[in-house]
């Protein structure tokens, strides 16, 4: 009877035992260079032909003595999958608590068309808002030629299909050059292995990361030297702004094709007064979904036709009155 007890109670050690098992407890970490893995997941996120990506920011900001509730989302994707139809698409969403304010927008860019449509627009003092009533809740259609001609040029949503989502075979020597340096730089340390957990349906690896300020700050200024924009001014306040904050969080890595599919932590301001700097308490999080699956970023079937030229003399109009006033 005695051996029939014992054999019973190991039956339930062991289950219970294969449940800390099966639920990943003292789960042991890959054999990966983790900082390496984690480079290398990077460059191969901006070398997919296309995503689509959903990001969340919430923070308290101060402004004319006043502390606010920020929330900030961005939605979007890129397609590169047939280099003729190449195209991006983002909506922003942009929210305060005092003042109310809310900022909604969202954009396509087909290549020929750059299409913008308002779907909710704030009040702000001096600013002409009456002149984009019209606009709201429309999709307008603008030839991208007019933004050139004018002297802008918003091709590219947000530089999406300059950076992720665009194959490396489809940039120009800069781009390669700048890319290829990701592999050869730092942007995490302190990299802890957490444990496998499924992203988008797929097991991915989470690591518990802070950021390398010293690895990245030296990536950005490698970067404009490439790009020939490197400017003496524009590394000091990047080297400012770098030494006044703090990113700790968590990134996770597709175990099957080793991309990037999401990072979220929090940042902070210990260098810096928060008051002064406006901003405290951010808390990021970023995904990437659809990597490398073929779709398409497809114009609005209904739109109208945006004439620029004639919006910006009767917005600066506008604008001047405000500020008379």
């Amino acid at each position: 009877m005695k051996n029939v007890k014992k054999s019973v109670i190991g039956l339930v050690l062991m289950g219970l035992l294969s449940v800390f098992i099966l639920n990943g407890c003292g789960e042991k970490a890959p054999d990966l260079d983790a900082s390496k893995l984690i480079q290398q997941s990077i460059y191969n996120l901006e070398d997919v032909s296309s995503l689509r990506f959903a990001s969340d920011l919430t923070a308290k900001i101060t402004a004319s003595g006043r502390e606010s509730q920020l929330e900030l989302s961005v939605n979007g994707g890129s397609s590169n999958v047939d280099p003729k139809k190449i195209g991006d698409e983002v909506s922003l969403v942009v929210k305060m608590d005092d003042p109310e304010y809310r900022f909604d927008v969202a954009l396509k860019d087909t290549g020929g068309y750059f299409y913008i449509r308002l779907l909710d627009l704030p009040a702000i003092p001096n600013f002409p808002a009456e002149s984009l009533a019209d606009l709201v809740g429309v999709w307008w259609q603008i030839d991208t030629k007019q933004l050139k001609d004018l002297g802008t040029d918003l091709g590219g949503v947000s530089g999406l299909s300059d950076a992720v989502g665009t194959p490396s075979a489809q940039l120009d020597e800069e781009g390669k050059q700048s890319r290829q340096l990701i592999l050869d730089s730092k942007f995490f340390k302190d990299i802890e292995f957490d444990k496998t957990e499924d992203i988008n349906g797929k097991p991915a690896y989470k690591y518990d990361v802070v950021l390398d300020k010293v690895g990245l700050a030296d990536y950005l200024k490698k970067v404009s030297e490439i790009n020939g924009t490197k400017d003496a001014s524009n590394d000091a306040k990047l080297d400012t702004l770098l030494k006044s904050m703090d990113f700790t969080g968590s990134v996770w890595v597709d175990k099957a094709t080793s991309i990037l599919v999401k990072i979220d932590g929090s940042i902070t301001f210990p260098g810096a007064d928060p008051a002064a700097m406006g901003l405290k308490d951010v808390e990021l999080e970023l995904a990437f979904s659809d990597l490398n699956q073929p779709f398409y970023i497809e114009a609005p079937q209904d739109y109208k036709v945006f004439d620029l030229s004639a919006f910006f003399k009767a917005f600066y109009a506008g604008l001047g009155a405000g500020v008379a006033n």
